[in-house]
């Protein structure tokens, strides 16, 4: 045990014992008086093993396993800059979840918005619109009807949804979920940009499928359109560049409330140059006047 127990930190006898007994609530063998080394991740500093018999800390919480009842309470300074995990609480220093200021409003123990049939998240990294991106699959839906390839329940309910639902409206991304790792929008992000919020979200009649009515459906056209122009955007100017970009595809939707969002154009044709159409005539040549011939009796009477 001896060699389990070394480490850096000078040990007092009471320290160095309660060590040894973390350490040998991890022996299967002790009930039979057997004690093998041990290795533990943190030799002993932490209990890593809960003992059934023992009383346990978990986050400031002393809970008897045996009785099931709380036995006490810890206190502890998190305003102390030098606090330190103590005991099994090192839990309490775990990172904020990186898409807290995201998603401010949802806990992140929600799945898919708590509408696991509107959105999918099968990475656990941001919810998407399940309709939005699979449209291309719900279209495929009468062929696979004689297949031996059956729908999970989910895409099939959203199917029959949207096909037999009057107008509804979806929050279209401005500037599009596919591109939300792009150089350009991950620098605005940083700088104030809030993807998931409000300034980048627009409220759309959704398409549908029955009636070939609405405008919010797949959209890669428009998609490609928005990552040229981010393309063209300057690093130094990300935030200004993507609210601007923003800003125009809204205009663009907004001005065109009969054009379907993948039928609008966001990037203008170059100007044609005139040369490469009109043919460059010769100039006109220039007339000269003809000379008058001299008539032989100018001034002689009597001449004819």
């Amino acid at each position: 045990m001896a060699e389990v127990l070394k480490t850096r930190d000078s040990l007092s006898p009471e320290e160095a014992e309660r060590r040894r007994k973390n350490i040998a609530a991890g022996n299967p063998f002790k009930k039979y008086g057997y004690y093998p080394k041990v290795a533990t991740l943190s030799k002993g500093k932490y209990l890593e093993f809960h003992d059934q018999d023992s009383v346990v800390t978990i986050g400031s919480v002393r809970f008897n396993v045996k009785k099931g009842e709380v036995v006490d309470f810890l206190e502890f300074d998190l305003d102390d800059p030098d606090a330190q995990p103590i005991g099994d609480t090192h839990g309490r220093w775990i990172s904020p979840d990186p898409l807290s200021e995201e998603f401010p409003d949802w806990t992140p123990y929600n799945m898919s918005f708590n509408n696991p049939v509107k959105f999918k998240d099968p990475t656990g990294l941001a919810p998407e619109d399940a309709v939005e991106c699979c449209w291309g699959l719900f279209r495929l839906m009468p062929l696979l009807e004689n297949s031996s390839v059956r729908p999970s329940p989910v895409v099939e309910t959203v199917t029959k949804t949207s096909e037999t639902t009057g107008k509804v409206s979806n929050e279209h991304h401005l500037i599009p979920r596919q591109h939300k790792n792009h150089e350009i929008v991950k620098q605005a992000r940083e700088e104030g940009y809030k993807f998931e919020g409000k300034e980048n979200k627009l409220t759309v009649e959704k398409f549908n499928k029955a009636t070939g009515e609405g405008r919010h459906g797949n959209h890669p056209k428009l998609n490609e359109q928005i990552k040229q122009l981010l393309d063209e955007i300057p690093k130094s100017e990300a935030l200004n560049g993507v609210r601007n970009l923003r800003d125009k595809a809204k205009d663009a939707i907004n001005n065109n409330p009969d054009t379907k969002l993948n039928d609008l154009k966001l990037k203008q044709a170059p100007p044609i140059k005139k040369d490469n159409i009109n043919v460059n005539n010769p100039p006109a040549p220039v007339l000269m006047p003809v000379p008058k011939p001299k008539d032989p009796c100018a001034g002689i009477p009597g001449c004819a």
